[in-house]
């Protein structure tokens, strides 16, 4: 039996695959997404991964651009949202102690931090898993292998958008004051 040998463009150098080994794996760069994408003031995201090399990679990725906090689990995620309030987080649904999920139902019902945005990552690609993770308040789900840019362009549009929608409240706040006024 004689195969061919065909010439393919690799299509997958932006894809991050942990668990699976990482010894091999290119610096991905950010440098495909268009210039001033990311929001002006430095956010702190929580990246909450079990996984210490793919938690350090994530770290090692967003810190240039954001403030970043880590933990190792979803109880570890859990107490340090509520402590440090952050921006944005990036979590991994299959974590020892409390899983993503519970984590997220617990964030979500707790007054504290319900307006928190969650991005969920996760090796769980059936659309089960996706629709309980959008009915638990996921703001964003991806699956993994994780695309690095489309990471990126998840949390900064997130964040963005939040920053509009704030933006918009106070300025309604302002012209009512002035009309009660």
């Amino acid at each position: 039996v004689e195969l061919p040998c065909l010439s393919i463009k690799n299509e997958t150098e932006s894809l991050v695959t942990f668990p699976d080994q990482i010894s091999g794996l290119k610096d991905i760069a950010i440098g495909d997404l268009p210039e001033g994408v990311f929001v002006a003031e430095r956010k702190t995201v929580l990246i909450v991964e079990d996984n210490l090399e793919l938690r350090d990679f994530l770290d090692s990725k967003f810190n240039d651009y954001y403030h970043i906090e880590l933990a190792s689990d979803g109880e570890e995620g859990l107490q340090k949202a509520i402590t440090l309030l952050p921006d944005l987080i990036l979590s991994d649904i299959m974590m020892p102690k409390i899983d993503g999920i519970q984590m997220l139902n617990r964030l979500k019902n707790n007054s504290v931090t319900s307006h928190i945005p969650v991005i969920l990552l996760t090796a769980r690609h059936t659309v089960e898993y996706h629709i309980q993770s959008l009915k638990y308040g996921a703001d964003y789900y991806l699956p993994k292998p994780l695309d690095i840019r489309l990471l990126f362009s998840a949390v900064n549009n997130i964040l963005i958008q939040r920053k509009k929608f704030f933006r918009s409240i106070r300025e309604q706040q302002g012209n009512t004051s002035v009309v009660a006024d």
